[in-house]
């Protein structure tokens, strides 16, 4: 990702960065692709976090 600096001193953003969108969303923590592995993964262990929980 590069990033572009405004040599403007009036200039409230003095730093800027190019968007890619297909990457990830703007100002997201996560990309994309491991947000949709996370969320495979969650899915695929849904069942199994409430198994202690039966008994009570």
């Amino acid at each position: 990702m590069r990033k572009f600096f405004c040599i403007n001193t009036l200039c409230k953003r003095r730093i800027f960065t190019e968007r890619l969108a297909n990457v990830t969303a703007p100002w997201a923590r996560r990309t994309l692709r491991l947000a949709q592995r996370l969320s495979a993964i969650a899915l695929a262990n849904g069942g199994a976090a409430d198994t202690g929980t039966k008994n009570l």
